[in-house]
């Protein structure tokens, strides 16, 4: 018994020793945000997750509560992309990859840059068949929504490290 106990605590105490530690949850930014820049369907997914988690976010367009956002949030691209990786020998469509690639950069009341440009991309590849074309756009849209998540998620990830 005492054997099993000492070996757990050796394990244990490696592991942390080493910097590993549990994901935990994600945290959210604790201060105000103003968003600008292009708009796609991340851009709005962030907004509508950072609302919902509680954090003060004004859009671009928001002018009146423009001066209030300790941080801005640019967005400089916003894209989803669908690529062919596969044909077979009649031409038809076998394999595509799904990308979601969503490029910003975070700068301060006075335009001093936090976080240098930084891009989030993910993709996934996905078999297609023209027999089950209904059901492929059905899993492809749910692909898509699930890179979009990851996105939303790291960035929001990165954003809650800022000013700690």
């Amino acid at each position: 018994m005492w054997r099993r106990t000492l070996l757990l605590s050796a394990v244990a105490g490696t592991l942390g020793a080493c910097g590993f530690r549990l994901r935990g949850t994600t945290g959210q930014p604790a201060y105000a945000l103003r968003i600008t820049g292009a708009s796609g369907p991340v851009t709005q997914a962030l907004i509508k997750q950072l609302r919902r988690d509680k954090v003060a976010v004004t859009v671009d367009g928001d002018a009146p509560a423009a001066g209030e956002a300790d941080y801005t949030l640019v967005v400089l691209d916003d894209q989803r992309i669908r690529t062919v990786q596969a044909t077979n020998t009649s031409g038809q469509v076998r394999e595509i990859r799904l990308r979601v690639q969503f490029r910003w950069t975070l700068v301060d009341a006075k335009n001093n840059e936090i976080v240098a440009p930084t891009t989030a991309l993910y993709e996934q590849d996905l078999s297609f068949s023209e027999v089950q074309v209904l059901g492929k756009a059905d899993e492809e849209a749910s692909n898509f929504e699930t890179l979009q998540q990851r996105t939303v998620t790291n960035v929001i990830n990165q954003l809650s490290r800022v000013g700690r």
